[in-house]
């Protein structure tokens, strides 16, 4: 068995979501207290006029696992959080 570059996520047959957000003034910190890994998809940081944004990327968080977004000031972030076929906006 070889690989190149390959991560394989195998997700439990009894998905549990459990995230965690909290947002405080510099930053957000995103907590997956589930059992399968989450997703945070187009993940990008904006000035307030949303005309100033950084390039989209994709986080994978693994469950037990926190992820935290530090925030510069006068900018905020946006991105889809995906639980398994879930798809939901957020914007801090």
């Amino acid at each position: 068995l070889a690989g190149y570059g390959t991560i394989v996520f195998v997700h439990p047959a009894q998905e549990l979501y459990d995230t965690q957000i909290t947002a405080y003034n510099d930053k957000v910190v995103i907590r997956n207290n589930g059992n399968t890994t989450i997703k945070l998809d187009k993940l990008t940081q904006c000035n307030a006029g949303n005309t100033n944004c950084d390039k989209p990327i994709l986080e994978h968080i693994l469950p037990g696992k926190t992820k935290t977004l530090h925030k510069d000031a006068g900018r905020h972030y946006r991105f889809e959080l995906q639980e398994g076929e879930q798809k939901k906006m957020q914007e801090f």
